[in-house]
């Protein structure tokens, strides 16, 4: 299967998966016939997809970030600064509180950063690119890092190296950019 979609991938413009289990078979009409039948039924929504997806290639990317890295830059913000400087000559029960307090607040701060490094990265590839899905992935391939986005692109190859400048001028980020596949995430089910 995926030998035969490499050769096609080479050899065309573009290849259109068919969702898992597509099968077209002979029964009163042969296959052939059942086939250009089918063909004929889907010609507008085949096009469309067509339209999306010629000249085009899948690529995954997975961008991670390192948590303690940017726990630590969030230590620095002013709003804890000031937290942490009112514990000092506070008895042992409002200075754990207003420690709790400043630790919640990183641990926000943190929040507020990761959610505008996922939205810069992904305004940054839907500029470049057809199409951009988000895949939520739970899977932890690194202890000192953590998974910031998992995301599937539809992009003329001619493009891929603005994706990757786009990928390694973030410091502090690493990321994984695999692929080209035929674009399967991007065709309707």
């Amino acid at each position: 299967h995926n030998n035969v979609l490499s050769k096609a991938m080479k050899s065309f413009k573009g290849v259109m998966p068919l969702p898992f289990n597509t099968i077209i078979k002979g029964g009163e009409k042969s296959a052939e016939d059942n086939l250009r039948g089918w063909l004929n039924d889907n010609k507008e929504r085949l096009s469309g997809v067509w339209d999306k997806i010629n000249n085009k290639r899948e690529y995954g990317i997975r961008i991670f970030y390192d948590k303690s890295r940017l726990m630590q830059e969030s230590s620095g913000n002013a709003e804890i600064k000031r937290i942490e400087k009112s514990q000092e000559g506070k008895g042992e029960g409002l200075s754990y509180l207003l420690k709790s307090k400043a630790s919640y607040q990183i641990s926000e701060i943190a929040k507020r950063t990761i959610n505008q490094f996922k939205q810069k990265f992904y305004d940054d590839l839907k500029s470049l690119t057809e199409d951009v899905r988000v895949t939520i992935s739970r899977i932890s391939l690194d202890e000192e890092k953590d998974l910031l986005l998992n995301l599937s692109i539809l992009v003329d190859e001619t493009r891929t190296d603005e994706i990757r400048k786009i990928l390694e001028k973030n410091k502090g980020f690493s990321f994984e950019l695999v692929g080209p596949f035929a674009p399967y995430s991007f065709v309707e089910k």
